[in-house]
């Protein structure tokens, strides 16, 4: 282990504390198989921090895929993610290298590289960013993640005892892309003995809370992935904003040559970052990074002309809602492997304002207090006006008449009790910038100020509801889908709470 381990003697760790302009480390974890430098994958991880402009000072901290470094690697990484501790360790030292006080961080991940990133965050709460660490110290820092996975039984003065920090270490945002847990093997189906050869403390919930650390955390999510393994871990806390896109799992990070369903998250993500954390991109990498990228001089002339984002004519030219064709997924055999489980996207429950934000509230309480709307990427819309019924599984688009009222997605039948889903999600309102990345009309933006979630209410939204029996309509389907809500995380997750 010690030789896998970032760090040197203490005595030649003495860190120079540079004078100078703040920067923005921008650390990006890899998914799995990806980020060697012997690969030619690229994926929405390395190419975002490549699209910021010169301007923000970027200094970036790459940490490649688990399975990457030999055959050995590839097949323990790539089954069970072996290694994702090491490298998230090395992140942190990377990142304790560099740091000094004003700079900015943003940590981005695809895949298990989503969940490495949310992990290091935790710990950069719990314990600081050392400042004068070595390979002691590091090594103190992996065993202890190692036998106590939340740190919260280890004993942090130990770990702290006779070294530096910096204390209160923001992370600016965390830039998530379909995140899967990645301690233990994730088999299931006829493939699930094998999860046997490795044993783990790790439960695949672990950081389920965004750490308070975090101002602002951003995930995109597949709606199409059917694979049990591919399972995300959703986010819960302030400040959290979630999507869904279609496609599966590869469509949230591998890109390729040509517009693909891919293009719809990082675009989303482009506009994110640019929203909440004022970051600028560079005008010419990104006209070269997306096909259907428009000036903005196009785009007001677009909406002009009257050009609707989501008739089909419009739709049609882009490759990012999928106009034609099946949406890519995973074939026969490997379902039997790995065993089948189909994403609802109406069970995530999500934070857009202050409320419920303390970390000592029982888990299921939190999702009680939240929001019950998940949202759902304007490309849906456009599969769905292509004559495809397969946009969001098991919900139905609508356009209220009002054009002042938001899309929407209605469930298409109440379902088994059992199921905790929300029954109307809300799509998710697109910036001017994202619009442009995507080739889309000004009319299709909307306010960047945030993402809507606790700016719209459920009376906001016509579902056919007489308005005489309104109020005891809205109120009898909360406190049922409360009701449901605790049912189920005490059945499921009972022995965590």
């Amino acid at each position: 282990i010690l030789s896998h381990l970032p760090g040197q003697p203490k005595y030649a760790r003495h860190k120079r504390e540079k004078q100078g302009s703040p920067k923005l480390l921008f650390v990006a974890f890899d998914g799995t198989w990806h980020g060697s430098v012997k690969s030619s994958k690229e994926t929405v991880v390395s190419s975002l921090p490549d699209l910021i402009s010169m301007g923000e000072e970027v200094r970036k901290i790459r940490v490649n895929g688990v399975g990457t470094d030999n055959l050995t690697d590839k097949v323990l990484g790539g089954l069970g993610g072996w290694g994702t501790r090491r490298n998230v360790i090395t992140a942190y030292r990377n990142i304790a290298d560099d740091y000094n006080k004003g700079d900015r961080i943003i940590f981005c991940g695809y895949s298990r590289g989503a969940w490495a990133a949310r992990y290091l965050a935790m710990i950069i709460e719990c314990l600081g960013l050392v400042r004068d660490g070595d390979t002691e110290f590091f090594k103190r820092l992996y065993d202890a993640c190692k036998k106590d996975p939340y740190l919260t039984k280890a004993n942090k003065d130990d770990l702290r005892r006779n070294y530096k920090f910096w204390d209160d270490v923001q992370i600016d945002a965390l830039c998530c892309f379909d995140t899967v847990g990645s301690l233990g093997i994730p088999l299931f189906g006829i493939a699930k003995p094998l999860s046997y050869l490795h044993r783990s403390k790790y439960k695949t919930k672990v950081i389920d809370h965004v750490p308070n650390n975090v101002k602002y955390a951003f995930h995109a999510l597949a709606l199409h992935e059917t694979r049990s393994p591919y399972s995300p871990t959703y986010m819960c806390g302030h400040n959290v904003h979630q999507v869904f896109f279609l496609g599966d799992h590869g469509n949230m990070g591998k890109l390729g040559q040509q517009e693909g369903l891919v293009h719809a998250p990082l675009a989303w993500m482009v506009q994110q970052l640019s929203s909440h954390l004022g970051i600028t991109f560079d005008e010419d990498k990104l006209k070269k990074r997306f096909p259907s990228c428009t000036s903005e001089g196009q785009t007001e002339m677009m909406s002009r002309q009257g050009t609707h984002d989501t008739t089909h004519e419009v739709m049609m030219k882009h490759a990012w809602c999928c106009p034609s064709g099946s949406i890519p997924g995973a074939g026969v055999g490997r379902l039997v492997i790995m065993g089948r489980k189909d994403r609802n996207p109406g069970m995530v429950l999500n934070y857009c304002d202050a409320e419920c934000t303390d970390s000592s509230t029982s888990e299921s309480t939190q999702h009680e207090a939240a929001s019950a709307h998940a949202q759902v990427h304007i490309g849906a819309r456009g599969r769905q006006e292509c004559g495809f019924s397969d946009a969001v599984p098991g919900y139905l688009g609508v356009q209220p008449m009002d054009p002042n009222q938001v899309f929407y997605w209605k469930r298409r039948a109440a379902g088994e009790q059992e199921v905790v889903a929300a029954d109307i999600i809300r799509e998710a309102k697109v910036g001017l910038l994202e619009a442009r990345l995507l080739g889309l009309p000004a009319a299709a933006a909307s306010h960047p100020e945030c993402c809507g979630l606790n700016r719209t209410q459920d009376g906001d939204i016509d579902t056919e509801v007489s308005s005489e029996n309104e109020e005891t309509s809205d109120s009898r389907v909360r406190q049922s889908t409360k009701v449901r809500i605790k049912k189920w995380f005490n059945r499921r997750l009972g022995a965590s709470i």
